[in-house]
């Protein structure tokens, strides 16, 4: 079970900033699990779970994805010099 620091994961739910996640810590508008934490270092685990202004944040779960593009073509919607 990994832990992550709380303003990395208030960040992460794509709500704010870390410094703003930390302002948001200070201001004791954050909890975890129903207890209100105040502390900028406190440790998150993946089945704590966070609310900001009573509101329960998620954070958001990126994709990646990897295209092959040969060599020799290029990449866009209109080419006006008519290349691969």
């Amino acid at each position: 079970m990994s832990s992550t620091r709380l303003n990395k994961y208030i960040a992460s739910s794509g709500l704010c900033s870390r410094r703003k996640a930390d302002e948001l810590i200070e201001q004791g508008v954050v909890s975890v699990n129903g207890k209100k934490v105040t502390e900028l270092g406190f440790l998150v685990g993946e089945k704590d779970k966070v609310f900001v202004n009573q509101k329960l944040i998620r954070p958001v779960r990126h994709e990646y994805y990897k295209f092959y593009k040969p060599a020799g073509y290029i990449t866009t919607c209109d080419d006006e010099k008519g290349r691969k």
